[in-house]
């Protein structure tokens, strides 16, 4: 008798410290640190409502996002690509199933110093020379006769990056291809301020990274196939004539867990209602309106 009063005791002390107004339920998302100002931006509105769900969110890249996320240690992953093979049988083998959402469109912008007066457009021929794993890029006169006599100093983001297996795989035509002679970070920031810094840098980083230093850079108008040069900007990424550099940008969830926790369901409906009105907010691209009443239908499946 006396067990079971400690027992009923422990249990109603436990439900007690449970349910306090200290207690916060927590989601836990990592990857791209592409998608991070938009998850973090909607993060922060989403607690302006609710105090009781505590949000983490990192930026281990898509690549190691996933790897978190495909062992179960997530609730989302942040992706600015889709998930390939591998990651999809390693979530198989950890018995994490998973919707992929899109939330966004964003143009992988080439980026060279302000100063810059020669590199106004360049072909996507021209950048497959300059960074696929065989080039013998070195200087500007190598990729046109009549720019300068001058070491090009490259920069770009690790291979850990969705924007570099993006951007390989769109203009070398496989993910993991690019020479490894170039100054890496894990930062668009740091990379945005490094080609800032250098008259003869060139780089790649995302269209918000870049919106956010049009003051100190200059982004590069791309010709794909032969076709007119396109700048990248709010239309040409929205409507697509910036190719091949237009992307979507994704949350990949966990389903077991938005069946299991109410205030990931909560926090996924918020996303794709304001989603709309935030997107461009850092600097990206929104998808139809009908694309995010879609994500909707499909979180709607996963209510209790």
């Amino acid at each position: 008798m006396t067990y079971k009063i400690y027992a009923i005791g422990w249990l109603i002390s436990f439900i007690t410290i449970s349910c306090t107004p200290n207690s916060k339920e927590i989601i836990n998302i990592d990857g791209s640190s592409t998608v991070f100002p938009i998850s973090k931006a909607i993060a922060k509105e989403y607690n302006k409502i609710n105090l009781k769900t505590k949000i983490n969110i990192s930026d281990s890249k898509t690549s190691g996002g996933f790897k978190k996320f495909c062992t179960d240690e997530t609730d989302i992953s942040n992706a600015s690509r889709t998930i390939n093979f591998e990651e999809a049988i390693l979530a198989k083998t950890n018995n994490v199933n998973f919707i992929e959402l899109p939330i966004a469109y964003d143009g992988i912008t080439i980026v060279v110093n302000k100063n810059n007066t020669w590199a106004n457009e360049m072909t996507t021929q021209d950048l497959s020379q300059i960074w696929n794993s065989e080039s013998k890029i070195l200087k500007w006169n190598d990729i046109r006769p009549n720019w300068p006599d001058r070491i090009i100093k490259l920069y770009g983001p690790s291979a850990d990056s969705g924007t570099y297996d993006y951007f390989m795989e769109a203009i070398n035509s496989k993910p993991q291809t690019s020479r490894n002679d170039y100054i890496k970070s894990e930062s668009d920031q740091i990379l945005a301020t490094s080609v800032a810094e250098e008259i003869d840098a060139l780089g790649y980083l995302s269209y918000a990274h870049f919106n956010n230093n049009q003051n100190k850079l200059k982004a590069v108008a791309l010709s794909h196939q032969n076709n007119l040069s396109v700048l990248p900007n709010m239309m040409s990424i929205s409507n697509g004539t910036y190719k091949p550099l237009t992307r979507a940008l994704y949350l990949y969830i966990n389903t077991e867990k938005l069946k299991q926790k109410k205030n990931l369901r909560d926090f996924m409906n918020f996303f794709m209602e304001v989603a709309p009105g935030m997107v461009g907010q850092v600097g990206y691209m929104q998808l139809n309106d009908d694309q995010y009443k879609r994500n909707l239908i499909i979180l709607e499946k996963y209510r209790l």
